[in-house]
């Protein structure tokens, strides 16, 4: 079992969509429902947290090799950031109508070949209102499954060819085939399925070995499973919802791990919810891909 430190009480009510930028060697996270971008510089422990101004309700960030911030993914845009005094202002390029109200994005990832992966959920969680769809850069968007409650992950396989996404209502993973341009070739099938004791599958990353290493919300962990969908490892932290991870730092090496405080008491804030974290785990990661949108 691999163990964790914790690097920043963030406290967040929903710490999500960790990302590491190269360039610039600092990290970038979210509180969704505080609306807050976090940036985290490891090597001199600076962290600075910056109130989003123009979104009610976040999503994720998408990584632009290309721009001093990542890509931000509101509930219902798509669009650029930039610190403004103790504020990252949200300038949408691209505004998306959700077929219902009640619809939101929740998460996503960019392929290799730049195309975007988006699931979306209710933000009630109650009904499957929810769709994964793809955004190519070259076409319109399009859905490729629907009836989700919450929408989580998507990771990618390290060649490109397999897509990963967290049923997380439905305690499962799907895999889906994937052509080169980022599209899928084929239907999505069960990977994985987990027990209610296991807790939900949230957001996930894939390390060099083609693992793939899941945040367990009520789970207490990250779980490693293969590319068979078989459980190998765990990293144990003391925070209750776990939701995302990414690997980052000096030879992307390290697992940064972010968990949400939402629900919670004060005891279980003072433990680490809402906490960043970061575990050696002994493998590395793979460069995040840049999204063309």
């Amino acid at each position: 079992m691999i163990s964790a430190q914790l690097l920043v009480r963030a406290a967040d009510q929903c710490g999500e969509s960790p990302l590491w930028d190269a360039r610039s060697g600092r990290l970038y996270w979210l509180d969704l429902y505080r609306p807050t971008l976090h940036v985290l510089d490891p090597a001199t422990g600076r962290h600075d947290a910056y109130a989003v101004a123009g979104a009610d309700l976040l999503a994720c960030l998408l990584h632009d090799p290309a721009a001093d911030l990542p890509i931000l993914v509101s509930r219902d845009a798509i669009g650029r950031l930039a610190i403004e005094g103790a504020r990252a202002v949200f300038r949408p390029d691209r505004r998306v109508t959700h077929a219902d109200p009640r619809e939101a994005f929740n998460d996503g990832k960019a392929h290799g070949s730049g195309t975007v992966w988006l699931g979306t959920a209710d933000t009630k969680e109650e009904l499957g209102l929810g769709r994964l769809s793809i955004f190519p850069a070259d076409a319109d968007a399009m859905a490729i499954d629907v009836g989700f409650v919450v929408s989580n992950g998507p990771a990618f396989a390290p060649d490109g060819s397999a897509a990963y996404f967290s049923d997380s209502v439905g305690r499962r993973i799907l895999r889906y085939p994937v052509g080169a341009d980022g599209r899928p070739t084929g239907l999505g099938s069960t990977l994985v399925s987990f027990d209610p004791i296991d807790g939900n599958p949230d957001g996930m990353t894939v390390d060099a070995d083609g693992f793939l290493w899941v945040a367990m919300w009520d789970g207490w962990c990250v779980r490693r499973i293969d590319p068979k969908g078989r459980p190998t490892d765990r990293i144990m932290l003391p925070a209750q919802r776990v939701t995302s991870c990414a690997f980052g730092g000096p030879g992307l090496a390290t697992l940064y791990i972010t968990t949400a405080a939402i629900g919670l008491d004060d005891g279980a804030v003072a433990a680490g919810a809402g906490a960043l974290f970061a575990a050696a785990p002994g493998v590395r990661g793979l460069a995040e891909p840049a999204a063309r949108l």
